[in-house]
C-alpha cells in the first residue's frame, strides 16, 4: 500500500481554487484499486476520485479540482 497525506500548509497557498494533477501506472491483471480522498474540514473522508483494475501499459494522468476555502487533507 502506498499512501501519500497532504495537510495544513502543504496544500493552502492563499487561492481557493486548486487542482491536483498525479501520473499513475495500473498494468496487468493483478492491477487492484487506486483512490485519491478528500478531508472537508473536521469531517470524515470521502473519495474524489478512483480506479480500479488493468488500465493498459504506460503512465495516465488524473486531475481532481479542490475547492482549497474547504479541504484540509488530501
Amino acid at each position: 500500500m502506498l499512501r501519500l497525506i497532504l495537510e495544513g500548509s502543504d496544500i493552502y497557498s492563499g487561492q481557493a481554487r486548486k487542482c491536483l494533477r498525479f501520473f499513475y501506472c495500473m498494468n496487468g491483471y493483478h492491477s487492484g484499486l487506486l483512490r485519491a480522498y478528500v478531508r472537508l474540514g473536521g469531517g470524515p473522508r470521502s473519495v474524489r476520485w478512483q480506479m480500479y483494475g488493468d488500465q493498459l501499459p504506460g503512465w495516465k494522468s488524473a486531475d481532481i479540482e479542490l475547492n482549497m476555502t474547504s479541504v484540509t487533507e488530501v
